[in-house]
């Protein structure tokens, strides 16, 4: 279950080189209760992901010349979650062999929580645009981002459908999301024959997620454990050139 409260204002700026100035503010308090559960052998392994993330945010646009502006914001957020799975610790598996296979995984691996995460960050953006009047348009952006993982790859139950050919499927509940830092310049312009745009950019992602296999062995089978974890710092750079026209009327 989710629940989204949200204010927001905006409203112009006097501006003589742009109608369309303005300022905006805003608030949004995001919470979710979300509640998953496998039965093996007859009994409930329940996994319940409490999350709020309460952010603020401003936005400025505005122009200081007819060619020079500006756009410039930050996003100030906090968040908080934390990930439990809970089931009868006296249930007696033995004998079941699935049900033993899905409890080990479960406390070998500390699963049964809490497990908590919280952090605190600013996302700031700044836009400079540049407009030569007839030559096209000049913008540089720099910006910070967050890629949150999805429930389907924080959910820490198990899935044994595999586990007969040696797979076991798993979500990672100590996931941090994704902290991504880019940049770009970027030139475009409007040409008798069509559009053409081209860029420079530069980003930078902490904490990336991706597919992670990991062993495990029980009652001397070993199993492959898919799941995900934050396995890398990665740098992206390069030039994108885009160039569309018509050279037919149709």
């Amino acid at each position: 279950m989710e629940y989204i409260y949200r204010i927001d204002y905006s409203a112009p700026i006097f501006n003589a080189y742009n109608d369309d100035a303005k300022y905006e503010l805003g608030l949004k308090v995001e919470k979710s209760d979300d509640a998953h559960y496998s039965v093996i052998q007859g009994q409930d392994f329940n996994w319940n992901y409490d999350n709020i993330i309460t952010a603020g945010y401003f936005n400025v646009l505005y122009n200081f010349t007819e060619k020079f502006g500006i756009q410039i914001g930050a996003r100030f957020e906090d968040q908080e979650k934390e990930s439990t799975i809970i089931y009868d610790t006296d249930f007696d598996c033995v004998g079941e062999e699935e049900c033993e296979l899905f409890q080990d995984i479960i406390n070998v691996q500390g699963l049964t929580g809490p497990i908590p995460y919280e952090h605190n960050r600013v996302y700031p953006s700044i836009y400079l645009l540049f407009d030569t009047q007839g030559k096209g348009n000049f913008k540089f952006e720099f910006g910070r981002r967050i890629e949150r993982p999805g429930h389907w790859s924080l959910d820490p139950i198990p899935d044994l459908e595999e586990a007969d050919a040696g797979f076991i499927m798993q979500g990672n509940p100590y996931l941090n999301p994704e902290d991504i830092y880019k940049s770009e310049i970027s030139y475009s312009n409007r040409l008798a024959i069509g559009f053409l745009k081209t860029s420079l950019y530069y980003s930078r992602v902490t904490d990336k997620i991706d597919r992670d296999k990991d062993s495990y062995t029980f009652d001397n089978k070993t199993y492959g454990v898919l799941s995900w974890d934050n396995v890398s710092k990665s740098t992206d750079r390069g030039i994108d050139f885009t160039f569309m026209t018509k050279p037919l009327p149709n």
